[in-house]
Order: C-alpha cells, then structure tokens, then sequence
C-alpha cells in the first residue's frame, strides 16, 4: 500500500497533537486555562504537518 506525503504528515501529526491533548483534556473539563495549551497543539499539529510534508523521503540505496 503506498501512502502519499500529505497522508505521511497528517498522520505523524496527528499522534502528536492526540498525545498533547490527552493530557489537556484528562480531567473532562475545558477552561480558559487550557486555551494556551490547545492553542499550542493546534500550532505543533500545523508546523508538523508542514514538516513532515516538505522534508522528501530517501530511497534506500
């Protein structure tokens, strides 16, 4: 199965983002204490999808 490059990054993304909020959201309840840390994995989510997609992938030689 061959996945594309976009597909490559909006899954490695979405494990880190899925981690970040695991823990913001842990105690069922979302307050305006938690904006900055949802804020930052929206951030990570959008600089890694973008990272992960721009870097090219390296044929094994």
């Amino acid at each position: 199965m061959k996945v594309s490059e976009a597909w490559k990054a909006v899954i490695a993304a979405m494990g880190g983002v899925v981690t970040v909020l695991t823990a913001t959201v842990a105690d069922d309840v979302i307050g305006l204490d938690e904006v900055g840390s949802i804020s930052a994995a929206l951030g990570t989510l959008v600089l890694t999808v973008y990272g992960v997609w721009r870097v090219p992938n390296k044929s094994p030689e």
